[in-house]
C-alpha cells in the first residue's frame, strides 16, 4: 500500500488530521502567512503538522494539480524561452523552476518544472511546445 489512498469521513478521522487539513487551507488561501500562524490558529503542534502535512489532504486536494518536469533543447535564438513560458501559461501552468544551461553549438538545454491544473493535459502541452519555432526537442521527464 505504498501510495494508495483511502477516503475517510471526517466523523471517523482523527482530529489532528482535520486540523492539519485546515492549517494547509489557511496557508494556501493566504489567510495565514506562515506555518506558525496556521498551526496556532488550529491549535496543533508544529511536529504534528510536519508529521502529517504530506500525507493528509482535503477531498480532491491531491488531484486538483500535478507537477510536470520537462527537458527541452532549444535553438539559441532570442524569444524562444519566452514563447515556451507563454505556451505553458496558456495551458494554465505555473512555472516553478527553470534551469537553463549556457548555449553550446547554438543550442541550450532547459529543464522546466510547472504546476498544471487537473484539466490541463501534459501531453497536449508538450505537443504544442514541439511545434514552436526554435524548439528542437521536448521530453516529458515526470508527472507527479
Amino acid at each position: 500500500m505504498a501510495d494508495d489512498f483511502v477516503l475517510v469521513s471526517t466523523k471517523a478521522a482523527p482530529e489532528v488530521f482535520l486540523k492539519v487539513v485546515e492549517a494547509k487551507r489557511l496557508l494556501s488561501s493566504g489567510l495565514a502567512k506562515k506555518t506558525g500562524e496556521a498551526i496556532d490558529a488550529v491549535n496543533i503542534s508544529r511536529s504534528a503538522f510536519y508529521k502529517y502535512k504530506d500525507y493528509v489532504f482535503g477531498y480532491g486536494e491531491k488531484s486538483l494539480e500535478h507537477v510536470i518536469t520537462l527537458f527541452l533543447e532549444l535553438a539559441d535564438t532570442s524569444g524562444v524561452l519566452s514563447e515556451i513560458l507563454a505556451a505553458i501559461a496558456m495551458f494554465g501552468g505555473n512555472v516553478l523552476t527553470i534551469n537553463q544551461n549556457i548555449p553550446i553549438n547554438n543550442t541550450a538545454n532547459v529543464i522546466i518544472s510547472a504546476r498544471l491544473g487537473s484539466d490541463a493535459s501534459s501531453e497536449l502541452m508538450t505537443e504544442k511546445l514541439r511545434q514552436l519555432k526554435g524548439v528542437i526537442k521536448v521530453k516529458l521527464l515526470s508527472v507527479q
